[in-house]
């Protein structure tokens, strides 16, 4: 600016704001490009009847130097900026005028319109995990893909320890020490692989491996960055290094579990975005939207606008602004988003179950245990207690009906009738 500006340095140093530097995605190159991105905002209060010659910055390679052009008054033509010539300056002023009433119009209709309406985020978020039911589906699974949690979030995730979880895609390293991991293994079991867990053995059958990780019968956590705490080759490392060393596994990962372990369909991705994003996540995006051919089925949940631009910048290059939009949920904290997913969720949060014992008393049944014993089915003296009222006043009915059409009975069916919610 000190230079360009032989005068009203002030009113520029006002007007421009700071360059913007958005990172351009290559998945091919780990080399960092850059867009530079500069706004001006010229108030009418300083820029009233102004006009401002600029000296253009001109890089000569023969001298290797910087030089300055002389000094010129620019103007926008098109989608071109051409200097003024001293023909066109009488007409140049006056179009300055005409766009200073301009500006002073948009200004006072900016000062007095009425803020936006406030976007139904609750809604939204709902309408996007119940595809439109009243209710999230029972047998949904649901792909979990995030980063480091803050202390506050990890508190609200009751929502999470009552979904179908097949499995978790972990960017934290620290997540089993101090994050997600540690508070999910409280209430449930889970296996923990890392990328290349997900690497089928040739000759191997699909059942075989979805066995030998256990991936219908506990949640697969897979450290996508190394972890902290494991002792061996797996420790956290850099974005360009994860790019050249990880990459090819989340691939492979990925598209298993779309193509090979999951149905189209029976399963939902959502990228849970609570600190900033960097490339390694993006990728992973990509794959996904990649092999499930399209964002249906694909959700975004990000508090942080600074956090969900960088995301947003790079979705859009693959399928749209507005789809991208219309399948995130932004500006929402998760203490709200617990509490608002917890009313169309089939069962109430973290519910106790009990055994009988031979004394005549009962014993606490803890989730992760019975987790762990998957191969056998337990009934439990307060069984189906956690299934949530607005559930049963909405599918009853559905349930009976299935039953009646000679549908598998279920232990909710001798529990509606046992509790007299069905004759």
């Amino acid at each position: 600016i000190e230079r360009s500006f032989s005068s009203d340095k002030e009113h520029v140093r006002q007007c421009v704001r700071p360059p913007r530097f958005i990172e351009v995605m290559d998945r091919e190159s780990t080399e960092k490009r850059f867009v530079v991105e500069v706004d001006i905002v010229p108030s009418l209060n300083i820029v009233k009847n102004k006009v401002y010659a600029v000296r253009l910055p001109n890089f000569k390679e023969s001298s290797n130097k910087v030089e300055f052009e002389k000094e010129t008054i620019l103007r926008r033509v098109g989608s071109k900026t051409e200097p003024v010539s001293d023909k066109d300056l009488s007409d140049f002023y006056q179009r300055v005028r005409d766009r200073d009433a301009q500006r002073q119009e948009a200004e006072k209709n900016l000062f007095f319109s009425a803020p936006e309406s406030c976007q139904d985020l609750g809604r939204k978020l709902t309408m996007l995990l119940t595809s439109g039911k009243k209710f999230i589906e029972k047998e949904k699974w649901f792909i979990l893909v995030t980063n480091k949690f803050k202390s506050d979030d990890v508190c609200n995730i009751d929502w999470l320890l009552n979904m179908n979880v097949f499995c978790v895609f972990d960017f934290d390293p620290e997540s089993k020490t101090s994050g997600l991991c540690k508070t999910y293994l409280q209430h449930h079991a889970a296996n923990m692989h890392f990328l290349q867990s997900y690497r089928k053995p040739a000759g191997s059958s699909i059942k075989e491996f979805t066995s030998q990780l256990h991936l219908f019968e506990q949640t697969s956590w897979i450290f996508c960055n190394g972890r902290t705490d494991f002792i061996g080759n797996e420790t956290p490392c850099d974005e360009m290094t994860w790019i050249k060393t990880k990459m090819t596994f989340l691939r492979e990962s990925v598209s298993l579990i779309c193509k090979q372990i999951l149905p189209k369909g029976t399963f939902q991705v959502i990228f849970l975005l609570t600190s900033p994003v960097e490339k390694p996540l993006l990728h992973t995006f990509y794959e996904f939207f990649t092999d499930m051919e399209g964002h249906e089925d694909i959700i975004c949940i990000c508090e942080s606008e600074k956090n969900y631009q960088k995301w947003q910048s790079f979705a859009e290059g693959s399928c749209g602004k507005e789809t991208v939009n219309n399948s995130s949920v932004v500006g929402m904290k998760m203490s709200h988003v617990n509490a608002t997913l917890q009313h169309v969720q089939p069962v109430n949060a973290c519910a106790h179950k009990h055994l009988p014992v031979f004394v005549k008393g009962t014993c606490l049944l803890e989730t992760q245990i019975e987790e762990q014993m998957h191969s056998l089915e337990i009934l439990t003296v307060d069984h189906c207690n956690e299934t949530s009222k607005d559930f049963i006043n909405e599918e009853k009915t559905n349930i009976e009906r299935q039953f009646y059409r000679g549908g598998r009975v279920t232990w909710l069916n001798f529990w509606l009738a046992e509790n007299k919610y069905v004759d």
